[in-house]
């Protein structure tokens, strides 16, 4: 049986989707110990499931993750789990794994530690190696919290060298028992797990280098170099350009320099992935420096300013928090100075990613600044940078990304034929890897949506189909497609896509803006209801357009764009937060309003939310209350009575 871990999101959709909905966003999280009878925890058809549901309780907690891991009300569905599922030795002890996880986070760790042993004892023999090790861990993890650090290092290396276990386990444990040894007894450690087939590779080079370089020994680092060259010459050039990028992790710059140095002395000719990942630092130093320069001498007063710190804004977390409400009010130009001064205030003194990762965020408000047809001091500028993006290696997500803003500035200048011709470059390019490649077609979708191209966007899309499996950005685009296809009314062909997507790997959506989107889609795919409710949404929205014309503020509402049309669950969930946040004369307001109008013609959860709306429109809008009555009725009329939200999933 599979593991599950609390980072993971499963593909099989929790089956109580909208109940959760209404559980944790009508009652809110428990402020107390929540006794089992106190939530109503619906019950699946298997312990997998009960556990599914269990990993996503309370769902969206309102007060964010702190408070999500520690809601009595999380702790009381892994108990309710085990009241369902006694006799199911591995539910019982996974469901108890993640209780102590979240005893250990509320520094109640002596109290999970008399339960988990014992259990560990009864049952060990009765389940996987896998399941039997993770208890292991989440044991010694216990004992580590407790201070017993010499009890937790030896259980750690126990599951290390035990070859019952995966090799991927063994890396694993021993990754956290190195924390407790000598240099010489981790190097001793590091080299029995190297040997393993394990998908770690990179992680395990990664801790020897940080605790080499801790210990002032380059000579262990650079003999552990020169070893994999040796024994590994097909992988090795892979391994160490993970290492490089992954180097922000020893938060140290100097050692990250030397390593580098270290690499490029021993191997003169490295492969193209390798030289792109230490040219991808080297690069981030250039355009730090040039991007400060920018804002340093340009003439407009205004932006010289950023340049310079903000006594206010001492560290990044602030700006981070700054940026967040600034998107809150969506004032696009706050968000775009508080992103160029962060940039240009501070330097890259560890990790050359993060630097990577918030020139992203600045070139994504800049350009949503400039879709709002704001062109004002920041314009000239926004060319400018999107010219250093240029300095990036061609692989980098940062050339690639910064290719396709470019283009979609010429666009909205009507300049169609050179945006194109720069994704043709792209397509051209033998600089860029294939794993890469479906970022571009990814991109090429989406420049064709926002032109109105919805044909040429799904022929993108269509490209990376074989890809979604491995890769969240291709599972995206083809969410994209889906939403696109039901649009113009193909809804076989979004069923044909949604059984693409039923077969992507849970681990691969975790970073997916539609984690929980697809899992929907696919479920209700799998009731064999999904065609009738969409044709049914397709029904009533002639209804809803009509209602939106006539009591909308806007009196001529915008076209539905790109971003209407393709939604997501979280999305409409947000929608719903806002709605009933503010008075109906208000333009966002309407805005969230008609976009979760849009998402509830294909999505049971989004059709939910926007049944609550419409409540909160009767009440707010008198004068609506009777059309928005014969809407609603409509509406619930095609949701399915025991929808994809509601029952137990069908896929095994």
């Amino acid at each position: 049986m599979k593991s599950f871990a609390m980072h993971k999101h499963p593909l099989f959709v929790f089956a109580a989707f909208a109940w959760v909905f209404a559980a944790t966003t009508i009652a809110g999280p428990a402020t107390a110990e929540t006794k089992l009878t106190e939530i109503d925890f619906p019950r699946m058809s298997s312990g997998r499931e009960q556990l599914e549901l269990a990993h996503e309780y309370p769902f969206m907690a309102d007060e964010g993750f702190h408070s999500f891991i520690e809601s009595p009300q999380r702790r009381a569905a892994f108990e309710k789990t085990i009241e369902y599922f006694p006799d199911d030795k591995t539910t019982v002890l996974l469901a108890t794994i993640e209780i102590a996880r979240l005893d250990k986070y509320i520094r109640r760790s002596e109290r999970a530690i008399e339960r988990l042993p014992p259990l560990i004892a009864a049952v060990g023999n009765d389940v996987s190696p896998e399941v039997l090790a993770e208890a292991e861990i989440m044991h010694a993890d216990l004992l580590e919290s407790l201070g017993r650090k010499a009890e937790a290092g030896e259980l750690l290396t126990r599951v290390a060298l035990d070859a019952c276990f995966s090799d991927d386990t063994r890396v694993s444990a021993s990754l956290s028992a190195i924390q407790y040894f000598s240099l010489e007894k981790r190097l001793h450690l590091f080299d029995e797990m190297v040997k393993l087939n394990t998908k770690y590779q990179t992680d395990i080079y990664c801790s020897i280098v940080y605790w080499c370089f801790r210990n002032n020994d380059d000579n262990a680092v650079r003999t552990r170099i020169e070893t994999l060259l040796n024994t590994q010459p097909d992988k090795a050039h892979a391994i160490l350009a993970k290492v490089v990028e992954d180097s922000g992790r020893w938060n140290n710059g100097d050692w990250q320099a030397r390593f580098s140095a270290m690499i490029e002395e021993l191997i003169p000719s490295p492969s193209t992935e390798l030289a792109n990942a230490l040219a991808w630092r080297k690069v981030s130093f250039v355009v730090r420096d040039k991007l400060q320069m920018l804002l340093a001498e340009n003439p407009d007063a205004e932006l010289r300013k950023l340049a310079r710190p903000d006594p206010s804004m001492k560290t990044l977390y602030a700006y981070k928090l700054a940026i967040e409400k600034a998107k809150q009010r969506r004032d696009a130009a706050l968000c775009v100075r508080l992103h160029l001064q962060n940039l240009a205030v501070f330097p890259i003194q560890r990790d050359y990613r993060d630097f990577s990762w918030r020139l992203r965020s600045a070139l994504h408000d800049l350009d949503w600044k400039d879709r709002q047809g704001d062109t004002r001091a920041e314009d000239s500028l926004f060319l400018q940078i999107l010219d250093l993006c240029e300095l990036f290696p061609r692989g980098n997500y940062i050339y690639i990304e910064g290719q396709a803003w470019r283009a979609d500035y010429l666009a909205r200048r009507g300049k169609h034929a050179e945006a194109v011709k720069l994704y043709e470059k792209l397509f051209a390019s033998t600089e860029i890897p294939q794993d890469e490649m479906r970022s571009v077609y990814a991109c090429f979708g989406k420049f064709h949506e926002n032109n109105g191209d919805y044909p040429a966007a799904l022929l993108a899309y269509k490209q990376i189909e074989s890809e979604a499996k491995d890769d969240y950005q291709a599972a995206d685009a083809l969410l994209r497609a889906v939403f696109i296809n039901l649009q113009k009314g193909h809804y076989n062909e979004a069923l044909r896509i949604v059984k693409i997507l039923e077969i992507c790997d849970g681990g691969d959506l975790f970073h997916a803006q539609g984690r929980f989107t697809i899992p929907e889609f696919v479920e209700l795919a799998c009731s064999g209801e999904a065609e009738k409710f969409w044709k049914t949404g397709a029904q009533w929205w002639p209804q809803w357009l009509a209602f939106e014309r006539k009591f909308s503020p806007a009196k001529q509402p915008p076209p539905y764009a790109p971003d209407d049309i393709v939604m997501s669950v979280s999305q409409s969930y947000l929608f719903m937060r806002t709605i009933n946040s503010l008075a109906p004369d208000a333009p966002e307001f309407w805005n969230c309003l008609r976009k979760l109008a849009s998402c509830a013609r294909w999505l049971p959860s989004a059709c939910a939310n926007f049944l609550k709306a419409g409540d909160k429109v009767m009440e707010d809008i008198p004068a609506a209350r009777a059309e928005m009555q014969s809407l609603m009725d409509k509406v619930r009329a095609g949701t399915p009575p025991e929808n994809s939200a509601q029952k137990p999933s069908k896929r095994k």
